[in-house]
C-alpha cells in the first residue's frame, strides 16, 4: 500500500521533517512498525504503522477487481460473453492500452484500458458493488475415522504414525456419568476385515 503522514506521537522522532506529509510505499511491516520507502528519498523510513494515513492510489496491478464501465457500448475486441455486472481480476497489461482480464467465463479477455475501471470505484451516483473475498478455515476434533487407500499408498506407515502421535498426547477426560465404568488407556483401536 501507498502512505502518508501526519506521523503522529512517536513517529516524529524517527521520521526526518522534510518527508512529513509526503507520500511513499510501503514495504514491509514488523508489528506496529512498517519501513517505507518515500519518493524521492534514498532511504528507508521507520515508522509507526497507527501514525500513517494509507492512501489508495487508484492503479490497476495485477489482481485488482475490475468492472467494464457503465457506459462501455462495444468492447474494441468484443463482449466475448462478458457482461457490465461481471467482476473480473486484472491480469496484466500486454501492451501501453490493451490488458488482459480474467472474468468468471473468459480466462484470457483482452479489453482497452480505458474500458474498463476497478470493482470498488464509485462512477456518480451509482453505488459499487459488493466485492468480497472469503476465506474460511474450520478446525474440529475428529474422533475415528476410515483409512482405506489402494495398495501401496501408505496405510501401515499413517496408522503407525497415528498410534505414536496418540502415545504423546494426554489421556482423554472420562466424563462423570461414566467414571467408574471406564478404564482410562492409551490404546488406538484398529478395525481390520
Amino acid at each position: 500500500p501507498t502512505a502518508q503522514g501526519p506521523f503522529l506521537k512517536e513517529s516524529l522522532n524517527m521520521v526526518p521533517g522534510e518527508l512529513r506529509g509526503r507520500r511513499g510505499k510501503v514495504v514491509s511491516r514488523d508489528g506496529n512498525h512498517v519501513m517505507v520507502n518515500f519518493e524521492g528519498h534514498f532511504q528507508r523510513i521507520r515508522c509507526i504503522a497507527q501514525d500513517l494515513s494509507f492512501v489508495d492510489t487508484e492503479e490497476m496491478r495485477p489482481g485488482t477487481k475490475v468492472m467494464l464501465k457503465p457506459d462501455l457500448k462495444a468492447p474494441a475486441f468484443g463482449w466475448g460473453g462478458v457482461t457490465h455486472q461481471m467482476v473480473g481480476i486484472f491480469l496484466k497489461k500486454l501492451d501501453s492500452t490493451v490488458v488482459q482480464i480474467r472474468w468468471p467465463i473468459h480466462a484470457g479477455w483482452k479489453g482497452k484500458i480505458d474500458e474498463i475501471r476497478r470493482a470498488d470505484q464509485h462512477i456518480g451516483s451509482n453505488t459499487a458493488p459488493f466485492v468480497l473475498d472469503l476465506r474460511i478455515r474450520a478446525a474440529y476434533p475428529v474422533h475415528g475415522g476410515i483409512l482405506a487407500d489402494k495398495i501401496g499408498y501408505g496405510k501401515t506407515a499413517t496408522t503407525i504414525a497415528l498410534i505414536d502421535r496418540q502415545l504423546k498426547e494426554p489421556l482423554p477426560p472420562i466424563p462423570q456419568v461414566d467414571r467408574g465404568n471406564f478404564l482410562p488407556a492409551k490404546g488406538t483401536l484398529i478395525v481390520v476385515p
